[in-house]
């Protein structure tokens, strides 16, 4: 790569901007021998003369290295390089997965293909430091676009009182949904995917606890409106059964679809990725995200620091994939037992930190919503829906929580008590309390 590296010091230098090359992720480690060399003497001579460039013949007197006649546009020079050095990053992952065939484990070649693919896409362009009074207005268009729909900058749910705070599932957001073993997240996963099915919207829906078949039915009985144990237990009638297949050969050929993926296709954060790559989906739900595997499996970590990793690239996936995501996780006590915190006088059984397998699944995310069912809410078909954690939140503390109905039988969950929420005072204060920042 060195003929190629000292036509990018030429460009750099007729040119006089390092801009094209930080836009493509070029530095010195993508360059070799003289061009190296060269690039790192530009480099010291721009920063100690203030910003000024030194001339060609200025670096083959100092440095002994002889530049190219011809003249390439820097974008284009730049840009050859990036692939140039990606192609032998892949040719080197393909001597890997060829040693993994030749071994006999195409399984473990194929998630090595995955994962790596996800890591040389995030890698392969770097962006360049951002202008804020080039790009300032942007700030003007995207309060337009917010207030002409109504409040909102992402995919709608069926709940206003969410809405309002989050703005719907915004792009290259995380989102955590948490809740006790048993409390519902697994439905209300699937309500947030056929909310975004409704608009129109293409769904990948990964499960990691339950199976497809299990998955496709919730499914069903909420879009059509099936009490779910009639479903469940094939107790329709005929003319029931009849309607329900004319509904479903009829939506064959509607608009969005919602993708499903199990445990068997998925296990890591970058499977996830590689299928988001694949099939282009406008919103990433996943069930069960405390089952991920970190994607560098190593056998000596400990659980604490597997949850680290796994955030960490959940975090920088829905970044990346410049899609919403939205993952389901446990909640449990401060010892991470799984046991449900003790109420306090006046409060609620709904903390931020109480989330299973290790706080990250606090800290990263954008949003943290918390669900909550205790024996009167059940006797009366209600959910408790709290704002555990929005990250641009104004800092108010008084979000607390609404109420969405949470009835099997007539198949409704809607909001309820739209404007009777709680407050800050009712969650508590302090490292237990809600968690907000400015």
């Amino acid at each position: 790569m060195s003929g190629m590296g000292k036509r990018l010091v030429r460009a750099l230098l007729e040119e006089k901007t390092w801009e094209p090359c930080i836009a493509a992720g070029v530095d010195r480690t993508k360059l070799l021998d003289d061009a190296q060399v060269a690039w790192d003497w530009v480099r010291e001579f721009h920063r100690t003369h203030g910003g000024e460039w030194p001339t060609v013949a200025m670096l083959e007197e100092n440095t002994g290295v002889f530049l190219p006649e011809e003249l390439d546009p820097l974008e284009y020079v730049a840009d050859l390089v990036r692939k140039r050095h990606l192609g032998n990053e892949l040719n080197e992952v393909g001597k890997s997965v060829g040693k993994l065939l030749d071994d006999r484990d195409p399984d473990e070649a194929l998630r090595m293909i995955a994962a790596e693919a996800v890591r040389l896409r995030e890698h392969s362009t770097v962006s360049a430091v951002t202008s804020l009074r080039r790009t300032g207005p942007a700030v003007a268009d995207e309060y337009a676009l917010v207030k002409a729909s109504g409040g909102l900058l992402g995919i709608p749910t069926r709940w206003r009182r969410l809405d309002r705070e989050i703005l719907g599932w915004v792009d290259g957001t995380l989102n955590v949904v948490t809740a006790m073993q048993n409390t519902g997240k697994t439905w209300f996963a699937c309500l947030i995917a056929e909310d975004a099915l409704e608009r129109g919207k293409r769904v990948l829906f990964v499960t990691l606890e339950m199976a497809l078949d299990r998955i496709r039915r919730r499914m069903i009985s909420i879009r059509h409106r099936i009490p779910w144990r009639r479903l469940l237990f094939c107790e329709l009638d005929d003319a029931e059964e009849e309607m329900l297949r004319a509904e479903l050969d009829e939506e064959v050929a509607g608009e969005g679809d919602i993708l499903l993926a199990d445990k068997q296709m998925v296990r890591t954060v970058a499977d996830v990725s590689a299928l988001v790559a694949d099939y282009l989906p406008d919103l990433v739900v996943v069930d069960g995200g405390y089952r991920f595997q970190p994607t560098k499996d190593d056998k000596n970590s400990s659980l604490w620091a597997n949850t680290v990793e796994v955030v960490n690239d959940l975090q920088l996936a829905a970044e990346m994939t410049r899609v919403p995501w939205v993952v389901t996780t446990q909640q449990g006590d401060a010892n991470e037992s799984g046991k449900p915190k003790k109420k306090k006088a006046g409060g609620k059984s709904m903390f931020a930190w109480g989330v299973r397998y290790g706080k990250e699944w606090v800290i990263n995310p954008d949003t943290v919503i918390g669900l909550y069912q205790d024996q009167d809410l059940r006797m009366g078909n209600l959910m408790e829906v709290h704002l555990l954690k929005q990250r641009d939140g104004a800092g108010t503390g008084d979000r607390g929580f609404f109420h969405i109905t949470w009835d099997f039988k007539a198949m409704q969950f809607m909001e309820t008590t739209p404007e009777t929420a709680g407050t800050a005072e009712d969650v508590g204060e302090g490292e237990e309390g809600m968690v907000w920042e400015d």
